[in-house]
């Protein structure tokens, strides 16, 4: 938005003020001497040489104004749209560990030596509950339906193996004397 109002305001402006510069005659980088002898700049403006470059973007540019090219530049660039919003709509999102670690470093080796030889996944989050009371029955429901939540994603095969509630649920249970 920003670049979009610069340039409709500021620049334009800028390019307004420049093109009286040149109507004026005036020197580009000192603007207070002008060019004395206008009509010797005119007679050397009036008989430019056509260069290369001149003559294929005239012949380019009747050739892309005909009406057959418009349609197949326009159907082109329709395919070539389609075929990149299907692309972009068959990328998968995707997260290594890995990506984030220095190359050579030993933490890579320890990484996938972890998840080959352990149960977990080499990777174990923790979830803390901060600034809630957690004594309050409601909060503890909530902290529980959120652990299972999470559970339920394709992320996560199993019960975390350390959650303080379910653990207290079950002591309460087992010790009828509490």
């Amino acid at each position: 938005f920003f670049d979009f109002m610069f340039q409709i305001t500021f620049f334009i402006a800028l390019i307004v003020i420049d093109e009286r510069r040149v109507h004026e005659n005036r020197r580009d980088w000192l603007v207070c001497i002008t060019v004395k002898n206008k009509e010797t700049q005119d007679s050397i403006e009036a008989e430019p040489k056509e260069s290369f470059i001149d003559r294929f973007m005239g012949w380019y540019g009747n050739f892309l104004m005909q009406t057959w090219v418009k349609v197949i530049v326009l159907l082109s660039f329709l395919a070539l749209l389609g075929g990149c919003a299907y692309s972009a709509s068959q990328l998968k999102q995707a997260f290594s560990f890995t990506d984030v670690l220095p190359r050579g470093s030993y933490i890579v080796d320890a990484f996938y030596r972890s998840r080959d030889y352990s149960e977990t996944n080499g990777v174990n989050p923790e979830i803390f509950f901060r600034n809630v009371d957690q004594s309050d029955p409601d909060i503890q429901n909530q902290m529980e339906d959120y652990v299972n939540q999470l559970v339920a994603t394709e992320q996560f095969t199993e019960q975390p193996a350390f959650f303080w509630l379910r653990d207290f649920k079950t002591y309460v249970a087992n010790n009828d004397t509490l």
